[in-house]
């Protein structure tokens, strides 16, 4: 049943109830954290209510024109909408789209493009800080024009935690008075940060992470070559979210792995250029989601330090480095807790505007204070 959603079992049953019941409200808050599906499950949802062919226990068809115009984002039943980058001046209650500059534009549709192929995408444009107001205005006049008998418009703002004070009271007076056979879907993997009275307009669905067994069995049905080590580190690594887990099967994870090391080794060694080498290296392509895919890395190695530590050999993650593990333990003492608390920090801070290679400088020079070497009896 909705084949195109990974896990999600407890939400694709409420859901098939509220469709069965005609019981689907105007507007939802999909919320949970990033990469476990609430852009898809959006999309899969304005597949179903406009799809020819849906049957119950199956879901949308996938075949029918409904369903390729809206998985390809390009259906007049839906509006995707997005933080974009500020564009030229324009007139009033123009689409916004159309105020882009030529490099933004061709970015937005190479990106879009992405987000049809794989849902789980998460779209980046340079310098789309917020939601701007035109695109709700925009959204506004489309959802008051009239659509196909017995189909339903789809209005599905991701990331809209992005909405500013304006596009958010903009959107407000829609949520008010919604047109008929009109829904807004509103995801966020950062609920707290919506205005009150945008949180209170809507109903609230949390999606849960998606299993470590449904990861597994996603990675199996996608790539054969890895090992069950392997297999269990991405998991850990995706920490519930498919769209991490994405990005490490079809990236330089285990390139990346092996330069966290290398840092890690250059911090413990003092070696200032090393680590001024190993940062720019992480750091190359201004990639953030690798960025906190090294720190990432960094947390389980010392959380392997301190299962190693209780003899717990069996519950490592990266068993395939028992060697260098054992090595470690022999020759430093770390106060791993306080260690891994400054990397979780810092993963947080990347979200920000902080410079990256001035955080993983700083990180390191904390992370190295708490590093002692053992004294040889």
């Amino acid at each position: 049943m909705w084949k195109k959603i990974i896990g999600q079992s407890n939400l694709k049953k409420i859901f098939v109830n509220i469709i069965s019941k005609n019981k689907f409200a105007n507007s939802y808050i999909f919320y949970g954290k990033e990469g476990i599906g609430k852009d898809a499950f959006a999309i899969e949802l304005a597949k179903i209510f406009n799809c020819i062919n849906y049957i119950e226990k199956s879901g949308a068809c996938d075949e029918c024109k409904y369903c390729r115009q809206i998985q390809n984002l390009n259906s007049p039943l839906v509006k995707f909408i997005i933080a974009l980058p500020t564009g030229k001046k324009k007139t009033q209650n123009e689409d916004p789209l159309t105020a882009l500059d030529s490099e933004s534009y061709q970015i937005y549709l190479e990106e879009l493009n992405l987000k049809s192929n794989n849902l789980y995408y998460k779209i980046n444009i340079p310098d789309a800080n917020s939601i701007r107001i035109d695109s709700i205005r925009n959204l506004i006049n489309e959802a008051n024009f009239t659509i196909e008998t017995n189909k339903k418009k789809f209005f599905i703002i991701s990331e809209c935690d992005k909405l500013n004070e304006q596009s958010s009271n903009a959107l407000l007076k829609i949520l008010e008075e919604p047109p008929k056979n009109s829904h807004f879907i509103l995801t966020t993997s950062k609920p707290q940060t919506l205005l009150p009275t945008i949180w209170g307009r809507c109903q609230k669905i949390k999606f849960d992470n998606i299993s470590d067994d449904e990861l597994k069995l996603y990675i199996n049905s996608n790539n054969t070559n890895l090992s069950t080590d392997e297999i269990n580190l991405i998991v850990q690594l995706s920490n519930g979210s498919l769209s991490i887990c994405k990005d490490i099967m079809h990236s330089y994870f285990f390139e990346l792995r092996e330069d966290v090391l290398k840092l890690l080794r250059a911090i413990i060694q003092n070696k200032y250029i090393e680590i001024h080498k190993c940062i720019l290296k992480i750091c190359s392509g201004k990639d953030k989601m690798k960025q906190k895919q090294a720190l990432a890395i960094l947390i389980l190695w010392f959380r392997d330090i301190n299962i190693s530590n209780l003899g717990k050999l069996d519950f490592i993650t990266n068993k395939d480095k028992k060697d260098n593990l054992n090595r470690y333990i022999i020759n430093y003492h770390s106060h791993n807790f306080q260690i891994i608390k400054l990397i979780d920090s810092a993963i947080k801070d990347i979200d920000t505007n902080v410079n990256p290679e001035s955080l993983l400088f700083n990180l390191s020079f904390g992370i190295r204070s708490l590093i002692s070497e053992k004294v040889k009896s």
